[in-house]
């Protein structure tokens, strides 16, 4: 019986401790499938930000520029994933070199697969972590695309990013967010990208744009966005990527990124606020771009902070930034006078400067408790230490920006030919144009290709058809005349109507876009007074003989008259000579319509 006892006993120690041995070795290499699912949409998420920033980027250039303006944060998307892949993330988090920058151990990303890293995330696989993280690597070189928009050439673009990611995007990833990192080691808190991503960006910009000097056009003509809608497109597609961006920097479906996910919206909400009250108080106008540019510096100033600070603690961070941002755009920018295209420094630098020191004040270990508390929390050493990691990103970004830029210009030419701003650089560097209005369509042409060459109509018999001349009265020394209207498009039916009813049957219109000076008149960009408006117009071009030429400006006149700014203009010019085409008739005869038989009717016709 004892024997028996002895026997069933150890079976069951037996079936006990392989239990316990297949749950220790399950724990080692099974994943979390919420988590890897959560990361894997963050970092769709992340990358839909890079041509989210393109729309934001390209509608507030001119438009002669938006494609290449596009083409600078598309491109890096391939350039920056090839690179990530070959030596990028090895750099940034292989196992460290003095806690400045990583290894060559994960080359090609060697030896890395499905099983968790258990230093960076340990419950998904070290494969989900490497292509989240590939999506910051890839839209911090194209924030850098603002700050010289409309005159970079494209080979120094790319020449550019690739290098800059190397020697300054991959080592300070690897200072802040690797295992022995330096700023790690010290303590610096950033969640999400506050330094790596924003701070670095944001100076980098700064430089080049200083090193390569002003737009040809810088402060002598008008420089303002010439496409809202995209603006805010873009805009809303970074709000909503910035969810991913914050959220999936907790690498996992926890309640940290619960919080990350409610900061960021809080955050990005305030400083939008923030921003329109500003705007309204300094101009008297709140404007949509201004909304948009709100919401972004927002987003940039919780970034750092989003995993260590409560909702309270963000509704002052985007309260705040929206001002500091405000001033360094509307007067730090001119007072210096440096042609920082789109704002990146302004924004990204300036808000992602904020959002550290921020951190530092209001980060709390109720939030996180692998984080620290801030100044006002009882830590006023983090504060210290932040500030520091903001000097330390500075100066490396800075320096490093410098000799790479100086460098590629020891080779070859940084900028375009001035011909080339003149003519935009969408046609210049890249042969399209985003707004062919007054090109002709062609349903078989396809992009890339050139106009095909237009055949004229022949008959079956390839002759020319002839044209029947029509014989009317030859009225030699009438004088013509040119009538051109430059007025609001809204007016335009009521004053084709109106111009019928005296006798007027033809005319052309053209959608243009006025440029003008109102003397005491002033529109803003951003908190900067702009003293010319491109506004959109419509040009109608009359020519008359019969019709006297005062009746038409009268006529115009009253219907066009406001007596607000921006009315329009009526132009008078005399006509040599009009030639009706498809019949031949010349001066005075090619102006009248056929059906015209009275002669005491008045009637213009082109």
């Amino acid at each position: 019986m004892k024997k028996r006892s002895y026997l069933l006993l150890f079976i069951v120690l037996a079936i006990l401790l392989l239990q316990t041995t297949a749950f220790a070795l399950t724990d080692e290499i099974i994943t979390d499938t919420g988590d890897t699912a959560f990361v894997m949409i963050c970092a769709a998420l992340v990358f839909f930000m890079t041509p989210g920033l393109a729309l934001f980027y390209g509608g507030m250039v001119r438009k002669k520029n938006i494609l290449n303006t596009m083409m600078n944060s598309y491109v890096i998307i391939g350039l920056i994933s090839i690179q990530w892949v070959v030596i990028g993330y090895s750099l940034s988090f292989g196992t460290g070199n003095g806690g400045l920058i990583g290894s060559f151990d994960w080359i090609g990303l060697n030896g890395i697969g499905a099983d968790p890293n258990l230093d960076y995330a340990a419950t998904i696989p070290h494969s989900a972590f490497v292509i989240y993280q590939m999506m910051f690597a890839i839209i911090t070189p194209a924030l850098i695309t603002g700050a010289f928009a409309e005159r970079l050439r494209f080979s120094v673009l790319l020449i550019f990013s690739l290098i800059w990611s190397t020697l300054v995007y991959d080592p300070l990833a690897h200072m802040v967010w690797g295992i022995g990192g330096l700023l790690r080691n010290l303590g610096a808190l950033d969640f999400a990208g506050g330094n790596v991503v924003h701070i670095s960006s944001g100076v980098a910009g700064l430089v080049i744009a200083i090193v390569i000097g002003k737009r040809k056009d810088f402060k002598s003509v008008p420089i303002v966005p010439h496409n809202i809608p995209f603006i805010v497109i873009g805009a809303s597609i970074l709000w909503f990527g910035w969810f991913g961006f914050n959220s999936g920097s907790a690498l996992g479906a926890n309640g940290l990124a619960v919080n990350a996910f409610l900061v960021t919206n809080t955050s990005a909400a305030s400083a939008m606020i923030s921003w329109i009250v500003i705007e309204w108080i300094v101009q008297e106008k709140p404007t949509l771009l201004g909304a948009a540019t709100g919401a972004v510096v927002g987003l940039v100033a919780i970034t750092p902070a989003a995993g260590y600070v409560n909702a309270m603690s963000s509704i002052i961070i985007g309260l705040l930034v929206s001002p500091i941002c405000f001033f360094f755009i509307s007067f730090v920018k001119q007072k210096f006078g440096y042609d920082d295209s789109l704002d990146a420094f302004g924004c990204h630098g300036v808000g992602g400067i904020w959002g550290a020191l921020a951190t530092g004040l209001f980060a709390s270990k109720d939030i996180n408790p692998a984080g620290a508390n801030g100044l006002f929390y009882g830590n006023p050493s983090q504060l210290g230490i932040q500030a520091l990691s903001v000097v330390f990103t500075i100066a490396m970004s800075a320096i490093l920006t410098f000799v790479i830029i100086k460098g590629i210009s020891l080779f070859m030419k940084l900028r375009v030919e001035e011909s080339d701003e003149d003519e935009g650089l969408d046609i210049a560097l890249h042969g399209e144009n985003a707004y062919a209005d007054f090109l002709p369509a062609f349903a078989n042409a396809s992009y890339g290709s050139s106009i095909p060459e237009i055949q004229l109509l022949k008959n079956e018999n390839d002759e020319t058809i002839p044209v029947e001349i029509i014989n009317k009265k030859r009225n030699k020394g009438i004088k013509m005349t040119k009538v051109v209207i430059i007025t609001n498009q809204n007016k335009f039916t009521e004053l084709k109507d109106e111009m019928n009813k005296i006798g007027i049957t033809g005319m052309t219109a053209i959608n243009v876009l006025g440029c003008g000076v109102q003397k005491g008149y002033f529109e803003y960009y951003r908190g900067v007074k702009v003293d010319m408006n491109l506004l959109p117009k419509i040009q109608i071009e009359i020519v008359v003989s019969k019709v006297p030429v005062r009746l038409v400006i009268e006529t115009a006149k009253k219907v066009l008259h406001t007596g607000h700014i921006g009315d329009g203009k009526i132009f008078v010019y005399d006509v040599e000579n009009a030639v009706k085409i498809r019949t031949g008739e010349e001066g005075y005869d090619a102006l009248q319509d056929e059906a015209d038989m009275d002669e005491n009717i008045l009637t213009d016709a082109i």
